[in-house]
């Protein structure tokens, strides 16, 4: 197992703030890691969302956990983010493909961005808020 290396603060070409682990081994899997609703108390932070890119960084993968800029509205801002996100760990040398784990309001943000980002692996919703 790989021990990891430290996150660093980045800024997506959209505003948000995120945290980025630059590639850890020969992997070339970027994984976005996105948190619940921002107004409820969701962030970066959360422990789920931490607990993904501890996982998936372990496995070699680089790792991004986003900051949302809004939480209000229809998503589309939130939607950005995490396209954005996918496209900043894209420019890291050996990156190619990308997952996008979402948790709760993440989950939703995931499943919409997925059609967005043309090198996309695949996607998870983690405890989507849905019926």
């Amino acid at each position: 197992m790989l021990s990891l290396a430290a996150e660093e603060e980045f800024e997506l070409s959209t505003g948000a703030q995120c945290l980025i682990r630059p590639n850890a081994g020969s992997g070339r899997v970027g994984v976005v890691s996105l948190h619940p609703w921002g107004p409820l108390g969701g962030s970066l932070d959360d422990p789920h969302v931490r607990a993904v890119t501890q996982f998936f960084g372990k496995g070699g993968c680089a790792t991004c956990r986003v900051q949302f800029r809004s939480g209000f509205g229809r998503g589309e801002g939130s939607v950005a983010d995490a396209v954005a996100a996918a496209e900043a760990l894209l420019s890291f040398e050996g990156v190619d493909r990308v997952v996008v784990v979402g948790y709760s309001y993440g989950s939703c943000v995931a499943m919409r961005a997925a059609e967005r980002i043309p090198e996309l692996l695949g996607w998870a919703a983690l405890n989507p808020p849905l019926d």
